[in-house]
């Protein structure tokens, strides 16, 4: 896991190179295309030299049979993804094998306002795999744009059908749907990577 900025001393850059090439896999956030992406793996994603505002945009599934994907979100939903200001947007490059990055989600108001679509990425590199998304991993806000935002969150889970014991419930009693949303679908896309990685590499 890279977060951003994910400025790393160039030992530190081979070390990963030579870690995702051998079979791991690399999950990195947002400026760490410029200072990890780039460097390790040239020529595959690059940083289109647009930097966001500070904004929050829908966001899609592009990829909806992928492991990865599985549960980030359900036809009723509709998740916000917060780009904090200067977040760095990708463009793919790949000249040789343009089918090489899938996008894992995508949003057209970034694609419409700054000119490139892709929210979460993967690629392989070797017999590992790279990850990378725009913004952080974590959630720092997001819009209550529709009529079920403003909802309770345990609206949310009742919505996916799991019953909350009463201090869950009390923890979540301040929260909106919308906020769960949004956190939601980014930590089930990274729980989904790091238990589909476990999964290939069982015997």
């Amino acid at each position: 896991m890279v977060n951003c900025p994910g400025q790393l001393p160039p030992v530190d850059l081979s070390h990963v190179g030579e870690f995702v090439a051998a079979g791991g896999a690399r999950f990195s956030t947002d400026w760490a295309l410029r200072h990890v992406v780039e460097p390790v793996v040239p020529g595959v994603l690059a940083y289109n030299q647009r930097a966001t505002a500070d904004a929050v945009v829908r966001i899609e599934v592009l990829e909806g049979d992928s492991p990865y994907l599985a549960g980030v979100m359900d036809d009723n939903d509709d998740p916000q993804w917060w780009l904090e200001a200067s977040s760095y947007p990708m463009t793919q490059i790949t000249v040789l094998d343009p089918k090489r990055v899938q996008v894992l989600l995508r949003s057209s108001e970034l694609a419409e306002q700054w000119g490139e679509e892709a929210v979460a990425v993967t690629f392989e590199h070797g017999e590992g795999e790279v990850f990378h998304m725009i913004s952080h991993y974590y959630l720092q806000r997001t819009d209550l744009r529709s009529r079920r935002h403003p909802a309770a969150a345990l609206d949310y889970w009742a919505e996916k059908g799991i019953a909350m014991d009463a201090d869950t419930a009390a923890v979540a009693d301040d929260l909106m749907l919308g906020e769960v949303e949004s956190g939601n679908s980014s930590a089930r896309l990274f729980a989904n990577v790091v238990s589909e990685k476990m999964r290939r590499q069982r015997p």
